[in-house]
């Protein structure tokens, strides 16, 4: 898996300071979509155990209210997206209990729990914003999304 880059003090992409991961490699395309430069999966920077090491340290920062996913589209198929992420967020939720995890992904919920690929993201993850953005529903008084079809769904209590 690539990443197109990391934001150490994101706070656009969830509740409070963010560390914000942008995975490279998405095929939906949608029209208008403000992040085209992460829909080829070549691009960026090699996702290692040195980019763990890296977010995981600003994760420590107590100012650091949790990790963010979005892409690009991180449950991708392309590049082995999916299982990557899925992998992370298990590692990051069990060295940081206390921190939440964000994960916006064009697949809706449903999509996800019905699928035996993706389902496990669930266990790891406290809030998903999900559906692909739709330029006609396209609402900027929107918090934490772009289109008014995607919803801000809270996954357990560590709501973020």
């Amino acid at each position: 898996m690539n990443y197109y880059k990391i934001l150490s003090h994101d706070i656009c992409n969830g509740s409070g300071w963010r560390v914000t991961l942008y995975v490279s490699g998405c095929k939906r395309n949608c029209p208008g979509c403000f992040n085209t430069c992460t829909h080829d999966p070549t691009v960026g920077i090699k996702f290692t155990e040195s980019t763990k090491e890296l977010i995981w340290k600003e994760l420590e920062k107590p100012e650091i209210d949790g990790l963010t996913f979005l892409g690009g589209e991180p449950l991708s198929v392309l590049s082995d997206n999916r299982q990557t992420v899925i992998d992370f967020a298990k590692e990051t939720k069990e060295k940081f209990p206390n921190k939440n995890i964000w994960l916006y992904t064009g697949y809706t919920l449903n999509e996800v729990k019905s699928d035996d690929s993706m389902k496990d993201i669930l266990k790891y993850i406290d809030v998903i914003v999900d559906g692909p953005f739709i330029e006609s529903l396209k609402d900027t008084s929107l918090k934490f999304r772009g289109s008014s079809n995607q919803h801000i769904i809270f996954l357990n209590e560590k709501q973020g």
